[in-house]
């Protein structure tokens, strides 16, 4: 609510599932890794509590990590947070930087396919916010004759943004 009474027109929140701990991946701005990385609280829940308290706030991830969900159960994730907020979400998705965290969830995608993956999700995703009976078929997501409701408030689905960082 302090965001939006002084004319913040959006709130960005990031994810990590986890850190792992014997990670071996470097942190990518350098030296040690910061203490928030290990304490971050789940974007969703954190944007739907922001969406109670305020009434035009953009909320937006800041950046989610598709390949580290069910793919279902984030369909219906973010499109709950859009009807709970009167569609002001904005799904911001990447890669993440932590080799190790990808692999805890998804070790069927090498490293160096991990765009190519995120990229299948989201249109997976979109499948999923658009159609009455969705199907996608993929190298690395592939579903038949699924319903899937909610769908999102913003039509055809909230923005969809990749960030990245590096190389």
């Amino acid at each position: 609510r302090a965001l939006e009474d002084r004319g913040y027109d959006s709130l960005w929140i990031g994810e990590h599932s986890h850190i792992p701990s014997s990670r071996r991946t470097p942190y990518p701005a350098g030296g040690d890794m910061s203490e928030q990385y290990k304490r971050m609280m789940d974007p969703f829940v954190s944007l739907t509590a922001a969406a109670a308290a305020t009434q035009h706030l953009l909320l937006a991830t800041g950046v989610a990590l598709p390949l580290e969900h069910d793919l279902f159960a984030l369909a219906k994730t973010v499109a709950t947070l859009d009807h709970l907020s009167g569609g002001r979400l904005i799904f911001g998705v990447g890669v993440g930087w932590n080799e190790e965290e990808l692999a805890d969830h998804r070790p069927d995608v090498p490293w160096c396919h991990r765009y190519s993956a995120m990229a299948e999700a989201v249109a997976a995703l979109r499948s999923l916010w658009t159609a009455d009976e969705s199907s996608f078929s993929g190298r690395w997501f592939s579903f038949e004759g699924a319903w899937s409701f909610p769908k999102p408030v913003q039509v055809p689905h909230p923005p969809v943004y990749c960030g990245a960082g590096g190389p």
